[in-house]
């Protein structure tokens, strides 16, 4: 079962995350297109960012390269799903 959110110009439950997580959704019911707010959107990855690159400089130097281009993506996936699950969303048009 995937997980969707309501769609904030009709109320259904309409919008999967799974769609939220690099672009903007279509809504089915009323043809707006949802996307996670200007704001937290930005907040996110400038978090997801800061993180990665912590966590990769940290990796490189007590594991080294290879460990820390495997370890990359990791947080990347982890904050784009937190993003798309708990981030505000608003809806353009129709």
């Amino acid at each position: 079962m995937e997980t969707k959110r309501i769609c904030p110009n009709c109320s259904g439950h309409t919008v999967p995350v799974t769609q939220l997580l690099f672009s903007s959704f279509l809504c089915p019911e009323c043809g707006a297109f949802v996307k996670a707010h200007r704001f937290y959107g930005v907040l996110f990855n400038l978090v997801t960012l800061a993180v990665t690159a912590l966590s990769t400089l940290v990796i490189f130097a007590d594991l080294g390269l290879y460990a820390a281009l495997l370890m990359l993506p990791l947080p990347l996936g982890a904050f784009g799903y937190i993003k798309a699950r708990f981030c505000p969303l608003v809806a353009k048009g129709q």
